[in-house]
């Protein structure tokens, strides 16, 4: 895949406008915000009830359609829901009719509703109306793994390749060289998709603008600009949000539609563990992710947790001197540590002093859970209550966000003689 030289000139120029607005002191992206609202299709007897989640899309009247079953298995059915979770119906499960699904793989509902279905195996995908009505067992002759709709009612297709076509099948443009995977476009007809290394991006007629974050390295922990490991799925909220999930750390990842990262976020969005996978979203605002074997519901109205990167910044540390002073107690030591920091969002504190020289061990300061805002840290003795002698310190604070380690924050000190 070979980007092209004016989408790429532009997207330069953009972002050393970006740069440069940043120095004259323009505010960084605060964050994209999200409420949790609820669970739904857990695992049960019930009909609406999943087994495992597969790819979830949403339709103009805000239903919810996910696959049910694992991948490739020739059960895999379709459960509509409403917007709030209540089950509609199933259909297209293994029933032996010709609207059965042997081996489901994405689907997307159109400006009309239509569901499309690919089956990348049987080298077809399967059109049926939003009640499961088949309309069509071979659409437009097409063959794909992963499917998106727009706004407007055109379909977009990937591996193999990268094609666009209109509700009638007629192709608009096709990328044979271009494979990326799971698809998502807004309302620009921009098209978002997940790759092995990052989120990437194509303007309205297939042209590559740039990837979106990329994976973190082994010796360091991710930023909510990087991903653990390669995303699966991407969904672009009404607000222009793109979102990408990561399964590696369990978070949602999100950038503006110019390509910033706005942060990141987890299982800090409600009460219990989290792992999201497929993403969908509706233009009301509403985002759906999967998670095992039922999905979760969030929006992104209203006053939502915000979902932003880790930030610290010490405002003001001092070491006390390890001399004796004359005192009502004979040699009675003063040291000690005065340590001023703030974050920006709720999150494990971990303090700690390092000694420069070799061979020195550090000693933990505090750690303990703290809100937003400022801190400060009083200790009056070290481990062991041992004096502390004189020399060059490193101290540190490192914080930890969504169960993820952040960042690590030194300042050198130096404590005389």
């Amino acid at each position: 895949m070979r980007p092209q030289t004016a989408p790429v000139m532009r997207r330069v120029v953009m972002t050393a406008l970006a740069v440069a607005a940043m120095a004259l002191g323009a505010p960084a992206p605060a964050g994209a915000a999200l409420s949790y609202v609820g669970q739904f299709g857990t695992a049960g007897s019930g009909p609406g009830a999943l087994t495992a989640v597969g790819p979830i899309a949403t339709a103009p009247d805000g239903s919810v359609y996910a696959l049910d079953g694992d991948f490739g298995s020739a059960a895999r059915r379709i459960v509509r829901y409403t917007p709030s979770g209540a089950f509609i119906a199933a259909f297209a499960g293994q029933t032996g009719a010709p609207e059965s699904l042997q081996d489901a793989a994405d689907l997307a509902v159109d400006a009309r509703g239509f569901v499309y279905v690919t089956e990348p195996a049987q080298k077809r995908i399967a059109k049926f109306t939003a009640g499961g009505q088949l309309v069509d067992p071979n659409w437009a002759g097409a063959t794909a793994t992963f499917i998106a709709s727009d706004p407007v009612g055109n379909l977009y297709l990937s591996w193999p390749g990268l094609t666009k076509l209109d509700d009638s099948g007629r192709v608009l443009f096709t990328r044979p060289s271009v494979n990326v995977n799971v698809l998502a476009t807004d309302a620009h007809q921009q098209i978002y998709a997940t790759s092995p290394t990052s989120g990437v991006s194509f303007d309205a007629t297939g042209n590559f603008l740039g990837a979106l974050g990329e994976i973190a390295g082994r010796d360091r922990p991710p930023s909510a600009a990087q991903f653990g490991s390669p995303p699966t799925s991407v969904t672009v909220t009404s607000d222009d949000t793109i979102w990408f999930n990561d399964p590696a750390t369990d978070r949602l990842i999100s950038f503006d539609h110019a390509g910033h990262a706005l942060g990141a976020c987890g299982a800090q969005l409600f009460s219990g563990s989290f792992s999201p996978g497929p993403l969908a979203s509706t233009a009301a605002g509403d985002l759906y992710a999967g998670d095992a074997n039922s999905i979760r519901h969030f929006t992104t109205s209203g006053m939502g947790k915000l979902c932003r990167d880790l930030q610290i910044r010490i405002t003001h540390v001092r070491l006390s001197s390890s001399r004796f002073r004359r005192s009502s107690t004979p040699f009675s030591p003063r040291r000690g540590a005065t340590l001023k920091f703030t974050v920006n969002q709720a999150s494990t504190i971990l303090v700690r002093l390092f000694p420069l020289r070799a061979g020195s061990p550090s000693t933990t300061l505090l750690s303990a859970t703290r809100k937003a805002g400022p801190t400060t840290v009083r200790v009056s003795g070290w481990h062991g209550n041992r004096p502390l002698p004189p020399g060059t310190y490193k101290i540190g604070v490192a914080v930890t966000t969504f169960g993820v380690p952040g960042k690590v924050l030194t300042k050198r000190v130096v404590l005389a003689r």
